[in-house]
C-alpha cells in the first residue's frame, strides 16, 4: 500500500485521484479487520472468533453446493432470478456463477467440516453421519465444477492433514479427502454418461484444460512483455489492464495476471514483488503457522494455503469475500508480532469513516451510471453534464460522457490524453468506441500504439463501424491523420 502511493506521488500512476483512492481502500479495509481479529485475541477470543468463522465458511459451501445440485438437475429456474445457468454450463458455478472460485469456497468449507465444533479436548471433529453427508454432497458439487483448481486444493488439504495426524489426532476418514474426492469424480462421471443430471464429462475437462493452460500461457507471456518494459518500478498500482491496451504486441489485454506475484511484479516493479516476497519469507519463517498445537488454527493455516494455491492460478483475493476470508484465516494463526495498542475510539472513527466513504462511492456510482446510460443513449447535451458535475469518485465514468464528442487538436490534447487514457480500460471492457484515444495516439506520433487500437476496433465493432471511423480522420483533413491511414494494411 505504500509503495502504490509513493508510485501515485512521482507520477507513476497516472490514474485520477479517486480512482487510486478507490483502488487502495480495500487495502486500508484488509488493515482494518486485521486490527479487530486481533482485538478478540488479545481478549482471549480467537477461538470462539475462529468457530464463528468455520461455520460461515461451512454454511456458505453448503449453500453453494446445493445450488450448484439445482443446477446438476437444472432446477435452478426455482431460485431465478438470483441462480441461473452458468455461463460456463455444463460446468457449474452456483451463486458465485464462477466454478474455480465455488471449488475453493466448497474445498475450504470441506476444511471447516473437519475442524469445527470438536468434541471436548479434541483438536479436530470424528467423522459423524452428517459430517460424511455433507462432505459428499460438496464433493459431488466440486466434481460438477469440473475445477482442477478444486482436485488440486483437496489434495493440498490431504497432504496437510496428513502430516498433522499423529499431533492433532486426525482421523484416517479426513486425511483421505482426496480419495473421496476421487470416488467422487468416477460416481459423477458415471451418472454424467448416463445423463442422470449435467456434468462436464472428463474428456472434456481434458480439452478444458488445455484451452485454459494455452490461454494462461498467453496472458503470463503477455505479462512477461510488460515486465520488461517497466521492470523496476511497474506500471502503477491497478493500472494492468490500461497498460496492455497501451502496449504494442498484446492481442487481448485481462485484467489480471492470473498470478498474485506477477500481478505484482508488472504493478509494483522488482521493489513491489522482492518485498512481498520478503514479507510473506519472514513472516513464515518467524511464526511457522504448520507447528500450531490447535485445531483451529491448523484449519485457518489450511485456507490460507488453499487461497495463497489459488492466487497462483487465478485472482481470487480480487472477490472480497476470498480477500476477507484469507484476512481472518492468516489473523487468527498463530503469531510473534509485535504489540500495537491503537485506541479503540480511533479504530472505531476509522472503521465509520470507511462505511460513509463505501455508502457515498455507492451513490456517486449510481449517478454516474445513470449519466452514463443517458449518453450512450443520445448525445450528451451542456444541461445533462450541469445537472451532474459533482460527481466525484466516479469521476473518470463522467469524464468519458464529456471525452466522447470533444474535438482533439493541439489545444485540448493536453487535457484528454490523460482522461482517454485512463479510460483505456473501459474501452477494453465494454466495447466502448474510445475514438479519442485512437485520434491522441495519432497526434502522438505513437503509431504503433494507435495501429494496436485499430485492430481492437476492427475485433469488437462491425466492418461498418471502421468504415465509419476511416471516414471520419479523412474529413478531418488533418495530414497526420491521413499519413496513418496510408500506412494501414489493405
Amino acid at each position: 500500500m505504500l509503495w502504490a502511493c509513493i508510485q501515485y506521488i512521482a507520477g507513476i500512476n497516472a490514474a485520477s485521484f479517486s480512482y487510486f483512492l478507490v483502488s487502495i481502500s480495500y487495502l486500508a479495509a484488509v488493515i482494518l479487520l486485521g486490527i479487530c481479529v486481533s482485538m478478540w485475541i488479545q481478549a482471549g477470543q480467537g477461538q470462539k472468533l475462529a468457530n464463528w468463522v468455520m461455520l460461515a465458511v461451512l454454511m456458505a459451501g453448503l449453500v453453494q453446493a446445493l445450488a450448484i445440485w439445482l443446477q446438476m438437475f437444472q432446477f435452478n429456474e426455482i431460485l431465478s432470478p438470483w441462480l441461473g445457468r452458468s455461463a460456463s454450463f455444463p460446468r457449474h458455478g452456483g451463486f458465485l456463477g464462477q466454478p474455480n472460485l465455488c471449488a475453493t469456497l466448497m474445498v475450504s468449507a470441506i476444511v471447516c467440516l473437519v475442524f469445527v465444533n470438536p468434541k471436548e479436548g479434541h483438536a479436530s471433529a470424528s467423522p459423524e453421519a452428517w459430517r460424511l453427508v455433507a462432505m459428499a454432497v460438496m464433493m459431488l458439487a466440486i466434481f460438477a465444477t469440473s475445477s482442477r483448481t478444486g482436485y488440486l486444493e483437496v489434495l493440498l488439504v490431504s497432504g496437510l492433514l496428513f502430516l498433522v495426524r499423529k499431533r492433532l489426532a486426525i482421523s484416517w476418514v479426513w486425511v483421505a479427502l482426496f480419495v473421496w474426492q476421487l470416488l467422487s469424480i468416477a460416481l459423477g462421471e458415471v451418472l454424467a454418461s448416463f445423463d442422470f443430471f449435467s456434468g462436464q464429462l472428463l474428456d472434456d475437462s481434458r480439452q478444458a484444460v488445455e484451452a485454459s493452460s494455452s490461454h494462461r500461457i498467453r496472458i503470463l507471456k503477455d505479462a512477461w512483455l510488460m515486465i520488461q518494459h517497466h521492470p523496476l518500478m511497474g506500471v502503477g498500482w491497478r493500472q494492468l489492464q490500461v497498460a496492455e491496451v497501451l502496449t504494442p504486441g498484446i492481442e487481448e489485454t485481462v485484467d489480471h495476471a492470473h498470478n498474485i506475484f506477477v500481478q505484482v511484479q508488472v504493478e509494483l516493479g522488482i521493489l513491489g514483488s522482492v518485498s512481498l516476497l520478503g514479507f510473506v519469507g519472514f513472516w513464515l519463517f518467524k511464526n511457522k503457522p504448520w507447528r500450531a498445537a490447535k485445531g483451529y488454527q491448523i484449519a485457518m493455516f489450511a485456507i490460507a494455503l488453499i487461497l495463497a494455491f489459488h492466487s497462483m492460478l487465478e485472482y481470487p483475493l480480487w472477490h472480497a469475500l476470498f480477500l476477507f476470508l484469507l484476512v481472518f484465516a492468516v489473523s487468527l494463526l498463530p503469531s510473534q508480532a509485535y504489540a500495537f495498542k491503537l485506541p479503540l475510539g480511533l479504530l472505531k472513527a476509522l472503521c465509520g469513516m470507511l462505511f460513509l466513504v463505501t455508502a457515498w462511492f455507492y451513490v456517486d456510482y449510481q449517478k454516474s451510471l445513470k449519466v452514463y446510460s443517458l449518453s450512450m443513449q443520445n448525445p450528451p447535451t451542456r444541461v445533462l453534464i450541469e445537472a451532474n458535475k459533482n460527481v466525484w469518485w466516479n469521476h473518470l465514468l463522467f469524464e468519458s460522457v464529456m471525452m466522447v464528442n470533444t474535438p482533439v487538436d493541439d489545444t485540448t490534447r493536453p487535457i484528454l490524453r490523460k482522461i482517454a487514457k485512463e479510460n483505456a480500460n473501459v474501452f477494453d471492457q465494454t466495447k466502448f468506441l474510445n475514438l479519442p484515444l485512437l485520434k491522441i495516439t495519432i497526434q502522438d506520433g505513437e503509431t504503433a500504439v494507435a495501429n494496436q487500437l485499430a485492430k481492437r476496433i476492427c475485433t469488437n465493432f462491425t466492418k461498418e463501424m471502421w468504415s465509419a471511423v476511416q471516414q471520419h480522420l479523412l474529413e478531418l483533413k488533418d495530414p497526420r491523420y491521413t499519413a496513418w491511414l496510408n500506412q494501414l494494411p489493405a
